[in-house]
């Protein structure tokens, strides 16, 4: 039984369900495991996603110094750190109000942090020489905050609808 256990049933767990549903169950049934089953891949697709925007800052710092000049140490280091320490605030800050707002609106406040903070990031712009690093850090930043408040907010979220669905 996955209530009992408490942990979300994984995405090939919610396929087995949904093979064995087909003869013996009633169609609600069987679109609550549908259900079910789009809840995790999506949730998985979106933590993916987020995992490659911490990465991706790696690939991208010899492009940037390519095309702004060498970054001195203290940028590179914090620009590699920026969406980290964001995520790490976001996961404490939002983490903790989304219970008193509500788990959707916030899920929702961070997705749309999340793409905020990327859109800035892909549009920088360099007020004056030499600080485009700096927009890059701050954008970053913001981007780690909606990243960090998704890790909590997608897993109470996703143990919500599973929850009502088994």
């Amino acid at each position: 039984d996955l209530l009992s256990t408490r942990n979300p049933p994984t995405l090939m767990e919610c396929a087995d369900d949904l093979d064995s549903s087909q003869t013996s169950t009633p169609p609600s049934e069987t679109r609550r495991t549908r259900t079910c089953c789009l809840n995790v891949a999506a949730s998985s697709l979106g933590l993916i996603t987020d995992l490659y925007d911490f990465g991706v800052i790696n690939n991208v710092k010899p492009l940037l110094e390519a095309e702004f000049g060498k970054m001195t140490a203290a940028q590179e280091s914090t620009l590699t750190a920026s969406a980290l320490v964001g995520s790490f605030f976001g996961m404490l800050v939002i983490g903790s109000f989304a219970d008193h707002v509500g788990r959707r609106t916030m899920f929702i406040t961070c997705s749309a942090l999340t793409f905020v903070g990327s859109l800035c990031s892909s549009l920088a712009w360099e007020p004056r020489q030499g600080s485009i690093y700096w927009t890059f850090i701050a954008t970053r930043f913001v981007m780690g905050i909606g990243i960090g408040g998704e890790y909590p907010c997608c897993a109470s979220h996703l143990a919500d609808q599973i929850g009502r669905a088994h």
